[in-house]
């Protein structure tokens, strides 16, 4: 039993790890569009992919956000109506906005899995901070 509980424990780490990466390469995306530059720049918080703590996924104002990306500024994407964009361009725009929420859910996903390795395995503190990171995921989500 030990085992696979290790097993799935490094399998949920390295997905996590690849999940993150995979939002890092988006937010690129979304950062090389000229004119989502600006509100690139309304949203990025700095949050550090590499070490997300509970305590550090929450925005000024207060409110839940991941990775850099708050709920508002995602809206902004999404329902940007410029008549002088395509509707190519809006589609591209709209998929790097739905590739960051999918993997936003995944996220949340593999955090509460981890919580429930961790209490499994008898890791309190893990435990506890894998279900409070799944938890501000969802907020985040869910402002959306």
């Amino acid at each position: 039993m030990v085992t696979r509980q290790k097993d799935a424990l490094r399998l949920l780490l390295e997905a996590r790890l690849k999940t993150e990466r995979f939002v890092d390469d988006v937010k690129i995306y979304i950062q090389e569009d000229p004119e989502l530059v600006g509100v690139v720049k309304k949203f990025q918080r700095g949050i550090q992919v590499d070490s997300p703590h509970p305590e550090s996924l929450t925005s000024s104002d207060g409110k839940a956000s991941f990775l850099g990306y708050t709920g508002e500024a995602i809206d902004d994407i999404a329902v940007m109506d410029d008549p002088s964009i395509s509707d190519q361009r809006k589609s591209y725009r709209q998929g790097l906005v739905q590739r960051l929420r999918d993997a936003h859910i995944f996220l949340h996903k593999i955090y509460f899995s981890l919580g429930d390795i961790y209490h499994v395995m008898g890791r309190g503190a893990e435990e506890a901070e894998s279900y409070g990171t799944a938890e501000l995921i969802r907020q985040s989500i869910l402002e959306r």
